[in-house]
């Protein structure tokens, strides 16, 4: 992929995007839309089959990184990339995307940092020139771009390969190419005049916020579901003997288990993760899996009502569903793994936060079928004792006049 169509799309944006003046040619993206975002294309006059590509980022300096690249996706986007490098200016990682994985520079040599750039005001701000980029136009009229950033604690690297958190967010944008020319072979960063029009750029996906919610509720739901409401439902039958509080509250948590699966898949597939990570594909598995399960509980209520006493479908039921929990359970751990930086210093947070929850709620589980266990034969030999030690109240009846009284009598004489 050439790096001109890529630059030339992201200069479109701002030709449309926003409430523009006609001295201004820029647009906003970020958390808070405050990362803004300038560009031009210029054709030389001396050499017209030549074509030199503008592209300024401007962003808060509280941002880790901030990246534009061209793409439907992160996978295979060609990246520009800025953080600051700890000296007062910024460093230009231009990198390619690899699906949901830190994607890896790759250098291009005619594309270079150019004076004004640097950290001030607490702002970081990256001038970016690519020289002699080619036609862009010959590859179609529309494109598809990708915005990223991630804000937390500056990077202070001019290392362009450094290693960054995962993205915050991302917005998904279709340009029209043909609004992002101009002429001239001046400074595109001090030229006054724009495009006929702005439009050009349909914002495809700005929901990076939406998205993030379901990835946090899909997250709380299945702790819930796996860690605290299978297990304590699991144990209502032989904590309490009540079939129907064991049914009630495992078809609740069921049902939440497939809302959280619901808000999972969405997330997944819009960050292109569905069956690309352990966890993905160890869910979907557990899920279906589960979803017997019910049926299962079914004929097993069936069987001990008609024989009253447990069989071998009420081993599998029981046994199916503790080994479905366990894998549920392993992995919300590596769902885990989905979130946080690369150093691993959020995801062991909420990782060590996580297995103490998972193991306490285990502990309690087992803990309570270990009394269950040992509560039984007591019962069992109480009731027993009880039956011995306690005498049976009758009153002996005769008749005289039975003939069969008579010939016993006389027998026993």
């Amino acid at each position: 992929m050439k790096p001109l169509p890529a630059v030339a799309a992201f200069c479109a944006t701002i030709l449309y995007h926003a409430v523009l003046t006609s001295a201004q040619k820029d647009f906003s993206v970020g958390e808070q839309g405050d990362v803004r975002v300038q560009c031009a294309i210029t054709k030389s006059t001396s050499k017209p089959d030549l074509e030199n590509l503008f592209l300024q980022i401007d962003a808060p300096d509280t941002y880790s990184w901030v990246a534009v690249g061209m793409g439907t996706a992160m996978k295979n986007a060609e990246i520009y990339m800025i953080y600051q490098n700890g000296q007062g200016n910024v460093t230009l990682s231009t990198r390619n995307g690899r699906d949901h994985i830190m994607p890896l520079y790759a250098e291009r040599r005619n594309v270079n940092i150019v004076s004004g750039s640097g950290v001030i005001d607490g702002r970081m701000k990256a001038n970016i020139r690519c020289d002699d980029c080619g036609s862009f136009l010959g590859a179609g009229k529309h494109s598809s771009w990708v915005s990223a950033w991630s804000r937390g604690v500056s990077l202070e690297s001019s290392n362009p390969s450094a290693v960054i958190p995962k993205h915050d967010g991302k917005t998904l944008l279709q340009l029209d190419l043909e609004q992002a020319q101009v002429s001239s072979d001046a400074d595109p960063f001090s030229w006054s005049g724009r495009p006929a029009n702005g439009d050009g750029v349909k914002v495809l996906d700005d929901a990076s916020g939406r998205y993030r919610s379901m990835r946090l509720a899909h997250g709380i739901i299945m702790t819930i579901v796996f860690v605290l409401l299978y297990p304590t439902g699991a144990l209502l039958i032989p904590l309490f003997n009540k079939w129907y509080l064991h049914s009630i509250s495992q078809l609740v948590s069921y049902a939440l288990m497939w809302v959280a699966f619901g808000l999972g898949l969405t997330y997944a597939k819009h960050e292109g993760l569905f069956l690309q990570q352990p966890h993905t594909k160890l869910g979907l598995s557990v899920v279906l899996l589960l979803s017997i399960q019910p049926i299962l509980g079914w004929l097993h209520h069936r069987y001990v009502t008609k024989h009253q006493v447990r069989g071998w479908v009420s081993k599998i039921h029981t046994w199916y569903g503790r080994t479905l929990m366990l894998l549920g359970i392993i992995n919300g751990g590596l769902g885990l793994q989905l979130v946080g930086d690369p150093a691993g210093e959020r995801t062991g947070a909420w990782v060590v936060a996580y297995s103490v929850v998972a193991g306490l709620a285990s502990l309690a589980y087992i803990t309570a079928l270990v009394y269950r266990r040992l509560r039984k034969p007591s019962r069992r030999k109480h009731r027993t004792s009880d039956a011995v030690q306690q005498p049976q109240d009758f009153e002996l009846r005769f008749d005289a006049s039975d003939p069969k009284w008579l010939r016993n009598s006389a027998h026993n004489q």
